[in-house]
């Protein structure tokens, strides 16, 4: 009998999975019911529980008991359908999902139910999260995010990326003698080298040896004495007689899906006169200029306003009602937006979409990670001190409740 409960458990587990499309989050999952009702019984019991349905206003419950007929759970403000349902908590500060079905009412708002899997985020979620209820004290808007997502073949790019290094080689002509903006090609040269690294050539003077080992940066720069080994006096001669005296070689990265910084090219300036820390500075803003080109060749904007449900310090998740920005958030991976806060500048990020979920009304909840902002200074601290500021409320609030 036990064994035909546990395979009717395990189909209907197939079954239950969360409406919620998690772009990178991995779980470790158990269907053994003795494993699933003891950790209930230990970390679970007489907690709240988030019920995942698409429904506008989330509903809560909570397993008041724990038995060998199964889970006595209490819902609020909610009748349950006869079937499968997903409860939602953390556990010992893990996501965790429990799939239970609901059998019969043992008494109002009391459920008999059947636990058939449980499954637990594989990292930990470190970070307070805050419910948003008022939607005009902090809201989304200026959404950007591109129609394609950014080609990262490797060395061999598209044609219209070359179109806009060729633009961006003109404008920065006045960096050097020589100023190059291409992609990498096959080779076992520095170029190759600066690709598989992402680290970057600056050599201030030819002349002075020093300047090709960088050991103040290993990990930005190049070691060029190294690299050239036994071969370097004849590298410096050979740049000498080109009259090279200052040299930089930078790639140009973009972050792919995964967060992870890709080359996509390299800018290389050539001088007759020593290269300052100043001209490489101006070479990396550059390099983000490009990228900012390139993922605004094919942008979508939606300029209205979209509320926030809830945020963190790292993250929001939010509700979108556009059905075309819908249908593109579904293929794409980045997008940036401006965070409002009432009566503050707006603050520009870049967001990577984490996970998406249709809700009932047919709007759209999306979750999103903040992966960085825009050049202007001390945007995020106004960010940080807003959820600085509601952790203190809600540890108000805790404290009034337990008095």
């Amino acid at each position: 009998m036990s064994s035909d409960l546990e395979k009717k458990n395990n189909a209907e587990s197939e079954n239950a999975e969360s409406s919620e499309k998690f772009r990178d989050t991995s779980f470790k999952k158990t269907n053994d019911r003795n494993m699933i009702l003891k950790l209930i019984n230990d970390k679970l019991l007489n907690i709240k529980l988030e019920i995942q349905l698409p429904l506008v206003q989330p509903k809560f419950a909570k397993i008041v008991k724990v038995s060998e007929d199964g889970l006595t759970v209490q819902f609020y403000e909610f009748i349950p359908p006869k079937g499968l349902l997903l409860l939602s908590s953390f556990l010992n500060g893990y996501y965790s999902e429990i799939g239970v079905r609901v059998e019969n009412s043992i008494q109002q708002n009391l459920f008999l139910c059947h636990p058939t899997f449980l499954r637990i985020a594989s990292q930990k979620r470190i970070e307070e999260r805050f419910i948003i209820e008022d939607a005009e004290v902090i809201y989304i808007n200026k959404v950007r995010i591109s129609k394609v997502d950014l080609d990262f073949r490797g060395k061999n790019i598209p044609v219209s990326y070359k179109i806009v290094f060729e633009q961006f080689q003109t404008e920065c002509s006045h960096l050097g003698d020589r100023v190059i903006v291409n992609s990498f090609s096959d080779s076992d040269d520095i170029y190759d080298y600066v690709f598989k690294t992402k680290k970057t050539v600056f050599v201030e003077n030819v002349k002075d040896q020093s300047s090709f080992e960088n050991e103040i940066a290993r990990d930005e720069f190049v070691n060029l004495k190294e690299f050239y080994s036994k071969n370097f006096q004849k590298e410096q001669t050979t740049l000498l007689r080109k009259e090279t005296i200052g040299w930089i070689v930078s790639p140009i990265l973009a972050q792919n899906a995964a967060g992870n910084w890709m080359p996509i090219g390299y800018i290389e300036v050539l001088s007759k006169n020593p290269l300052s820390l100043d001209v490489l500075m101006e070479v990396k803003e550059i390099s983000l200029n490009i990228v900012s080109k390139l993922r605004d060749m094919n942008v979508f904007e939606v300029a209205a306003k979209h509320r926030i449900l809830d945020i963190s310090r790292s993250g929001l998740r939010v509700e979108i009602k556009d059905k075309k920005l819908m249908d593109i958030i579904l293929h794409r991976q980045m997008m940036n937006f401006d965070i409002i806060i009432k009566f503050q500048a707006p603050i520009t990020v870049q967001g990577l979409i984490r996970s998406t979920k249709m809700m009932e009304d047919g709007s759209m909840q999306v979750g999103i990670r903040i992966q960085g902002e825009n050049n202007r200074q001390n945007q995020m601290s106004r960010f940080y001190h807003y959820i600085k500021e509601l952790s203190i409320k809600n540890a108000k609030d805790d404290q009034k409740e337990k008095n």
